[in-house]
C-alpha cells in the first residue's frame, strides 16, 4: 500500500496551516484524520480525533492505522 492509499494524519488540524493541509488532502480525494485538542468539524470525509499529544495513549490512538 502506498502512503496515498492510507489515512493521512494532520496534527493541529484546527489551525490555519493544519486546516489548509486537510483541505488539500480532501481536494485530492485522499483520506484525512484531523487531530486537534478541542472538537472541531473537519468537514465531510474527514475523521476528527480529539487528542492531547502530551498523553502517550491518546497520541498512539490518534496515529493508529495511519499512513
Amino acid at each position: 500500500m502506498s502512503a496515498e492509499q492510507g489515512t493521512h494524519v494532520v496534527l493541529g488540524a484546527g489551525g490555519g496551516t493544519g486546516g489548509a493541509i486537510v483541505d488539500e488532502l480532501r481536494r485530492r480525494g485522499l483520506s484525512a484524520r484531523a487531530v486537534t485538542r478541542r472538537p472541531v468539524s473537519g468537514g465531510e470525509g474527514v475523521e476528527n480525533v480529539v487528542a492531547d499529544l502530551d498523553d502517550p495513549a491518546a497520541a498512539r490512538d490518534a496515529l493508529s492505522g495511519a499512513a
